[in-house]
């Protein structure tokens, strides 16, 4: 809708638009300047307040109003009384708290924009227009849907997101809206599930569930007619419901930004060993992020339903966190069995780019018992082929990540944080090379480690990197890593230390006497933690 309304104010045409967007204007342009044959007026990125009380532009030809990103907090109820032909009216992001009742009468209207009103807590009567399209209430304050709006038929586009102070929906609300494509619901009220079901148009849905199960049933029923969703799964912590939607993960004093994934599914205290039903494999159906809270049963749930998936489709990004119970991805034996079996049951495993571990506290290594001798020995065929990104924050069991250098090879990142215990980040076995490579690796991040002894047991080239960050990891005594410093295509750009580390920076042994003298230029020292994303 957004895209659409914003088109429609580019297109000027001389004498039937009126456009002063992004001019500081404080004051609504006078009604002298509203001519009749007006058709287009954008007064979009301003600073006006309100628009005087008895304004009543008489523009019988205006089709598209765009007052968008102002502090307008006050509109007359005569300001729409004329404006009998409007189809596009874009209000969003403004400070009004009440809308006039003239809205109701503007039956041409085709679009409303209010996302982002976050005083707006009054809407009159909307069963006049029969002609929306598109409703936008998102970030709004409203404690109950619009009177009138089981009228809206032709509704295409409706989002609610982030409406916090919505109650309820009314019951059987949404089969009102046979031509619905686009549904947007705040994650705090259950999706009522068996009327979503019901609209056949339905390409993308974002919303709350109360059960996996009820996603599985879900998303079993629209098989691949949804093109975009975002699910968020709970029973009922406000804390949860609360912060759902946040396109940030808080690790206490900083956070990790991440990009809105088309297609997502966040689990929230769910226990997947006693959902009522069993087979989860949906969950990875079409699904590009699963990210599961405060689960139970979580290590059994990924390989069980692993296995029952007959076509398996990419999976990119995982986020695990406070899951008690989880371990390991895999023991000793699973991974090489793993190893061997290419189209085994742990394809979504070679599928993952990004894996986020956070708050687990039985979590020993991403492999248990890595090293153990077991019979075949370790094959060269990479389990977590596509990972690109590692990050494990706060998993205080692990003394090892439990990964062979085979499991490196195509990591871009890789960032460890706050993990008590891990005395090691890479281990090169005998026969593995007294140097070894990370070709890809652009990005090493490691935090508050107060046990850390050894990055790598053997020289780790390093000819992709670009950043390096070290901060509280004081029993390391030695940078096991080497880079070619004097090619003209030496990538490392940047090395980040605590302020409170300088006097253990200096005191570290490098791989190469001439590195600490070479990498000095591009040493910052911080203050405060830095802002990542």
């Amino acid at each position: 809708m957004h895209d659409l309304v914003r088109s429609m104010a580019l297109k000027i045409t001389k004498g039937k638009n009126l456009v002063y967007s992004s001019l500081y204007l404080r004051e609504i342009p006078n009604e002298g300047e509203w001519i009749r044959d007006l058709e287009k007026v954008s007064l979009m990125n301003n600073s006006m307040i309100e628009i005087p009380d008895g304004m009543s532009p008489d523009c019988p030809k205006l089709t598209t109003l765009i007052l968008s990103d102002n502090t307008l907090k006050f509109s007359p109820d005569s300001f729409f009384s004329k404006l009998v032909n409007l189809c596009f009216l874009d209000l969003s992001k403004t400070n009004i708290e009440k809308l006039p009742n003239s809205l109701s009468n503007l039956e041409n209207l085709k679009a409303l924009n209010l996302q982002g009103c976050r005083d707006l807590v009054d809407i009159p009567d909307l069963g006049k227009l029969k002609k929306l399209r598109e409703l936008d209430l998102s970030h709004t304050r409203i404690e109950k849907v619009p009177q009138g709006m089981e009228e809206l038929a032709n509704l295409v586009f409706l989002s609610l997101i982030f409406a916090e102070s919505l109650k309820t929906l009314p019951e059987g609300l949404f089969l009102n809206f046979p031509l619905l494509q686009c549904l947007r619901l705040p994650c705090h009220i259950e999706a009522p599930i068996e009327e979503i079901l019901r609209l056949k148009r339905l390409e993308q849905f974002r919303g709350g569930m109360k059960n996996a199960s009820d996603f599985c049933k879900f998303n079993r029923c629209r098989q691949s007619q949804l093109t975009y969703f975002m699910i968020h799964v709970n029973k009922g912590d406000d804390d949860f419901k609360n912060g759902m939607n946040k396109e940030s993960i808080d690790f206490g004093d900083w956070s990790l930004t991440y990009e809105n994934h088309p297609n997502e599914v966040v689990l929230f205290q769910c226990d997947l060993k006693n959902e009522e039903e069993g087979d989860f494999s949906m969950l990875f159906h079409d699904n590009k992020r699963l990210e599961l809270r405060n689960c139970e049963g979580v290590r059994n749930f990924l390989l069980t339903d692993f296995s029952k998936l007959s076509m398996p489709a990419p999976f990119g990004f995982l986020v695990i966190s406070k899951c008690g119970g989880m371990e390991c991805f895999l023991t000793n034996e699973q991974f090489l069995t793993a190893s061997q079996e290419l189209d085994s049951c742990f394809f979504l495993l070679r599928t993952l780019k990004k894996i986020i571990l956070r708050d687990l506290e039985d979590f020993i290594g991403i492999i248990q018992n890595i090293g153990i001798a077991v019979e075949p020995p370790l094959p060269q065929a990479a389990i977590f082929s596509s990972r690109q990104s590692l990050i494990i924050v706060r998993c205080h069991k692990m003394r090892k990540l439990g990964l062979p250098l085979s499991e490196f090879q195509n990591l871009e990142e890789i960032w460890i944080s706050e993990c008590d215990k891990i005395e090691e980040i890479i281990e090169v076995r005998e026969g593995e090379g007294r140097v070894v490579s990370l070709p890809k690796l652009r990005s090493l991040q490691l935090w508050d480690l107060p046990r850390l002894r050894s990055i790598c047991n053997t020289t780790l080239f390093c000819s992709s990197i670009v950043v390096i960050h070290l901060q509280r990891c004081r029993e390391l005594k030695k940078l096991s890593l080497h880079f070619d410093l004097t090619s003209s295509c030496q990538t490392l750009k940047n090395i980040l230390i605590w302020e409170e580390d300088k006097e253990w920076w200096e005191s570290l042994e490098w791989e190469h006497p001439t590195h600490s003298h070479l990498l000095q230029p591009l040493v910052t020292v911080c203050d405060t933690y830095p802002c990542i994303g």
